[in-house]
């Protein structure tokens, strides 16, 4: 994910400089939500990420299980606006 945001971001970049605000494609509209416009370069970057690696089994037993919150509103106290959450699944425990 990390890496499609950067091709985006690249994309944009070009678009930006070379053809103006009013070059961007409507995919803008979704991943405007991963950038943010700074005033001193008059550029878009990236907002600030965090990447989390689950392991596919933990997360289904998690998210099916009756121990699930019912208000997705307590993710308001746990997630920062304006960062970047990635999460990034594997399909068994990294063992060594």
């Amino acid at each position: 994910m990390a890496n499609t945001l950067r091709d985006y971001f690249n994309d944009y970049f070009y678009r930006w400089t070379q053809h103006g605000p009013y070059s961007l494609p409507s995919s803008f509209n979704v991943l405007e939500a991963f950038l943010w416009f700074n005033e001193d370069y008059f550029a878009f970057d990236l907002r600030p990420e965090f990447e989390h690696l689950l392991v596919g089994d933990d997360y289904f037993d998690w998210y099916t299980s009756i121990n699930i919150p019912e208000d997705p509103g307590i993710l308001v106290d746990a997630m920062e606006e304006g960062i970047v959450y990635s999460y990034d699944m594997t399909s068994t425990y990294l063992q060594s």
